[in-house]
């Protein structure tokens, strides 16, 4: 979300991009499940990592996952601060 606010001037269109960038990710892993040919696009979407059943079957999440999501996240704020600080905003 903060780095496609920054690629795009209208609000509207950052969050249609940042929408259809979930809805992309979550349906790469729906293929990604459905396909044993296609399994390696599960390693490409967020939602692999983070499986429901895999939750409640195993009594907890794998934390290795969590902190490697979470590492992510961490950098693309980071990048989109950084960006953010560099942009020439007129008021």
């Amino acid at each position: 979300g903060f780095l496609s606010a920054l690629f795009f001037v209208r609000r509207k269109a950052a969050l249609s991009m940042s929408i259809g960038l979930v809805l992309g990710l979550y349906f790469l892993n729906a293929i990604a499940l459905l396909s044993e040919d296609m399994q390696f696009l599960g390693w490409f979407s967020p939602f692999r990592y983070m499986d429901a059943a895999d939750i409640v079957n195993n009594g907890g999440i794998n934390w290795t996952y969590a902190l490697g999501l979470l590492l992510v996240a961490a950098v693309m704020v980071a990048v989109a601060g950084i960006l953010y600080r560099k942009r020439d905003i007129a008021i």
